[in-house]
């Protein structure tokens, strides 16, 4: 998991600190991207949904805050919201930021080659970010049992 991580922030012009207590989260100013899609994960205001977007705009732009334990959160921080893993739905929602709530951690797991999910670990095992047609031009991003499949490989962008 480690080397993982740390490939992916370097990958995003980070530097990586992996090993120790007194090491600091390390924030980065990322776009999340489908790579089936090759279009981001953006947040629109519209019922805090998360959905599926235009790459480039503010709405996609998010602070990607990599722990030391190498756990991430999402967050849009003028807001002070994060991204939050509705358990016992499908939903995944744009909250109030809060560290400690499971819901809104998420870890970079391996899928096919050069591809990677975002996996949140719920009381019934992993879940992953995908994403699902809701309605005619709406793409939410959406919780599922992680499949490993091309609705499901994201990777950060740095912007």
């Amino acid at each position: 998991m480690a080397a993982v991580l740390a490939s992916m922030v370097m990958a995003v012009g980070g530097a990586v600190a992996v090993a120790g207590p007194a090491q600091a989260d390390t924030v980065l100013r990322v776009e999340i991207v489908n790579d089936g899609t090759n279009r981001c994960m953006v947040s629109t205001g519209i019922a805090n949904y998360i959905r599926q977007g235009s790459c480039g705009t503010t709405a996609a732009r998010w602070n990607m805050t990599v722990r030391d334990d190498g756990s991430i959160i999402f967050s849009k921080q003028s807001e002070g919201l994060c991204v939050h893993a509705v358990w016992g739905s499908l939903d995944v929602l744009l909250l109030a930021c809060n560290a400690t709530d499971g819901r809104q951690v998420w870890t970079w797991e391996g899928g096919a080659p050069g591809s990677q999910v975002l996996a949140n670990e719920t009381p019934w095992g992993p879940s992953c970010l995908r994403l699902s047609p809701y309605s005619v031009g709406d793409v939410r991003i959406r919780l599922a049992d992680c499949a490993n499949s091309l609705s499901e490989y994201f990777h950060a962008r740095p912007v």
